[in-house]
């Protein structure tokens, strides 16, 4: 059996002759419904949010592992240049993290 949202049985029962409630008591009903059909919509347009930003998450940290595996593979292609050139500067400053065109502080202070 689906059952309706509250906030429609409260309508239901705001609009209902039947019931014998007051006109005071109808307008409270239908305000109560009105605030938690608020709080449903609300709540629907966080767990969206929130998927949203799962997704972006996930893809942040894919791109995030494939660029460390990027670096990983540059850096063994240049300990095995750096093997096959070692008076090479431009490949001992890469290795050291600077840039390999510029010349490095520790290079300055020889």
């Amino acid at each position: 059996m689906v059952r309706k949202p509250l906030h429609r049985v409260l309508r239901g029962i705001a609009g209902s002759d039947f019931a014998g409630l007051q006109a005071e008591q109808r307008e409270a009903i239908r305000q109560a419904a009105a605030e938690i059909e608020g709080h449903d919509e609300a709540f629907a347009v966080v767990v969206a949010d929130r998927a949203g930003t799962s997704q972006r998450l996930e893809q942040a940290q894919n791109n995030h592992r494939h660029t460390l595996d990027f670096l990983a593979r540059w850096r063994e292609l240049l300990v095995a240049l750096h093997a096959e050139m070692p008076n090479d500067i431009r490949i001992k400053r890469a290795l050291m993290g600077e840039h390999p065109m510029r010349p490095a502080a520790w290079e300055k202070q020889q």
